[in-house]
């Protein structure tokens, strides 16, 4: 009798679990879903067709080589506001970033960062793109888009 109730209440704490998991299943997937459709609301398609544009408007290597150091330096304070916990660095991870994103675009590129209309695209595109100048990528990318030999 008592084996029976401990595999009865066994039983019912898998179940409760497998409910769990099938919720957040659930939410991932919904998540996931909102994140394909993307900030433009059309998904992976709108990223793809938007990089070559977000490509031109970095086309300078000034403004590539500020976005990158920017995007380092966010990185780097992160890791150390994480590290320190001093919490309020945090904001220094995000303003450092974009204040020499902005003023490469201001002063070298002489454009509208994107960062105004799509601030999260953006800061993706500049992973994207400090990733591939790590990697010795990007100025393949930029004469592939600008039609350059």
């Amino acid at each position: 009798m008592e084996t029976h109730g401990l595999a009865a209440k066994m039983i019912a704490k898998l179940l409760k679990i497998a409910r769990n998991c099938e919720s957040s299943v659930r939410l991932a997937r919904r998540r996931r879903e909102v994140f394909d459709r993307g900030i433009c609301g059309r998904g992976r398609r709108c990223r793809r067709r938007n990089r070559p544009s977000y490509v031109r408007a970095h086309s300078a290597e000034k403004t590539r080589l500020m976005h990158c150091v920017g995007t380092l330096l966010g990185w780097g304070i992160f890791v150390a506001a994480v590290v320190k916990q001093e919490w309020w660095w945090i904001a220094g991870a995000l303003l450092v970033p974009y204040a020499l994103a902005w003023i490469s675009h201001f002063f070298v590129e002489h454009n509208k960062p994107a960062s105004f209309e799509h601030p999260l695209w953006s800061w993706l595109a500049d992973q994207k793109m400090a990733g591939m100048m790590l990697v010795g990528r990007m100025d393949e990318e930029v004469k592939r888009v600008s039609g350059a030999p």
